[in-house]
């Protein structure tokens, strides 16, 4: 390596050096002739420069300035620009979710997988500076697929929640909705189902209301059943929170029966179920699917103001 850059040095050295010795040359060659020439003209010792031998003085100034300018580069350590560049990349990528989530490959932009997911780890995100939304990367088996096509076992996604750990990674078992952009996965933001096990052996969750509810599903003809589950399936019905206060909830009859501090799932759907509510609800909405016209009437109808009770129209 040594041998290299000194050979490296006296084939950039030399000509710059042999340009000099040139100049230099030349110059004297020319305050020779000025001398002379002057003292034919005079007949005095005037040692003024010819303008030619002015030139040549500057471009020889400027040649020493090239050399000076090359020896002080030498100095520098071999390799450390490319370890600033290297080390300003990594401050950079450091803060990105690419960093530290699993590449499934760029030609991987699965527009959506629905699955049932058992959790393996849920962990934080160094935080991204100027995001206002915290970071997650989540880990799950994959029990059951919904929808969308993903060859492996187990998957991890991003999951960004602006209130703090996603609701989902309470559970044990979600019905799950991710996008996947460049080869890597995201969650659908604060999409999920918590399900369990049936009685039948299938999966199903609680009665989706906010579903239900949404716009899109106005004329859906999916109805919430009565549901027999295999494993509990129940919600507190008070918590502590993180500043020590108690908070009660109250969940509606008939889709759930409350005893004591519980309040059990009676009514709810099958997985098949809860993601058709979503995929023609909130997920045509977000722009996944297209709506139909139907439901851009139903959409278009919300907007409008329900006129005051009582009222007399002309």
């Amino acid at each position: 390596m040594a041998v290299n850059i000194i050979e490296l040095i006296s084939q950039r050295l030399d000509p710059l050096m042999e340009c000099i010795l040139k100049i230099y040359s030349r110059m004297s060659k020319q305050t020779t002739t000025g001398i002379n020439e002057s003292e034919k003209q005079s007949g005095s010792g005037d040692t003024t420069l010819a303008p030619a031998s002015v030139i040549m003085k500057i471009q020889l100034t400027v040649a020493i300035a090239c050399l000076a300018t090359f020896l002080l580069s030498c100095n520098s350590q071999p390799g450390s620009a490319g370890k600033t560049a290297q080390s300003t990349k990594t401050s950079i990528s450091i803060d990105t979710p690419q960093s530290f989530l699993k590449n499934y490959g760029v030609n991987d932009n699965n527009h959506l997988f629905v699955f049932v997911g058992e959790k393996i780890s849920v962990t934080p995100l160094p935080h991204e500076r100027g995001l206002m939304d915290i970071g997650f990367i989540a880990k799950y088996s994959i029990i059951k697929k919904v929808y969308g096509h993903f060859a492996a076992d187990t998957i991890e996604f991003v999951a960004y929640d602006h209130y703090g750990t996603p609701a989902f990674s309470k559970f044990k078992n979600v019905l799950l909705y991710v996008s996947a952009d460049s080869g890597m996965y995201y969650h659908q933001k604060y999409l999920y189902n918590d399900v369990y096990k049936t009685k039948d052996g299938r999966w199903a969750g609680p009665y989706a209301q906010e579903d239900y509810e949404d716009v899109y599903n106005k004329r859906t003809k999916i109805k919430p059943i009565n549901i027999d589950f295999s494993e509990r399936a129940a919600y507190p019905t008070r918590i502590v929170d993180e500043q020590g206060k108690q908070q009660g909830f109250a969940y509606p009859e008939p889709y759930y029966k409350t005893k004591g501090d519980s309040a059990f799932i009676i009514y709810g759907n099958y997985i098949e179920e809860l993601f058709s509510l979503k995929r023609t609800g909130v997920l045509t909405i977000r722009g996944l699917f297209e709506a139909t016209a139907e439901q851009e009437e139903d959409m278009v109808e919300s907007w409008q103001p329900e006129p005051p009770k009582n009222a007399t129209w002309p």
